[in-house]
């Protein structure tokens, strides 16, 4: 997809198979005097959502609405930040910005979509230690501090919320539900153990 993107925007090099350190592709001068450049690397939203951007589930804040809690575009009252706390120190990159959410979440605050803000995102290169660790450090450090009950939390160590957002909801509501029969409520009941479970693996290494 990256090479595809790039292509199209007349930016691709073949070189670029070959480096082993971050490679800038586009510069500050770029960024200052030609931003063409910049918006022929954007994706449209409507690859991401061809039912319309005003119907995708990221817009949704009936359940976890701390998980898009993005903070390169975000707005928070600095009071409340004092009150919750800043970001936690022993999360270097990477699911920094959601904790903090859930904690605003958790101290009672409510969110709001603002879908005509648009914030612009470049990985810090520390973003492919991320992907190695496989999410250990963020999800080790969240269960130490909020343990393993609250399935928003719990439901994430097997469903990441950015990549399958729709299904993280859904199965959210599935879960907040009590059931109707007492068959569902056993189904219920066994998913948000089996979600437990599997948060308690980051605990244990």
């Amino acid at each position: 997809m990256l090479k595809s993107l790039l292509t199209k925007a007349g930016l691709w090099k073949e070189s670029f198979l070959h480096v082993s350190k971050v490679t800038p592709i586009i510069t500050q001068e770029d960024i200052r005097n030609n931003f063409n450049i910049v918006n022929s690397l954007l994706w449209s939203w409507d690859e991401f959502f061809p039912q319309g951007i005003e119907n995708n589930e990221f817009n949704r804040l009936d359940v976890a609405p701390w998980v898009m809690f993005i903070s390169r575009c975000a707005s928070v009252e600095k009071a409340y930040l004092l009150k919750v706390g800043l970001f936690d120190e022993k999360l270097i990159y990477g699911g920094e910005d959601q904790e903090l959410g859930y904690r605003l979440y958790k101290y009672g605050l409510s969110f709001a979509h603002i879908d005509r803000s648009i914030g612009y995102h470049q990985d810090h290169p520390a973003v492919k230690k991320q992907v190695a660790d496989g999410g250990k450090t963020f999800f080790t450090r969240l269960y130490e501090k909020y343990g393993v009950e609250d399935p928003e939390l719990t439901l994430m160590s097997v469903l990441d919320p950015i990549r399958d957002i729709r299904i993280y909801h859904n199965t959210l509501r599935i879960l907040q539900n009590n059931g109707h029969t007492q068959e569902q409520a056993d189904l219920i009941t066994a998913l948000k153990s089996a979600c437990k479970t599997s948060a308690e693996r980051y605990l244990k290494h």
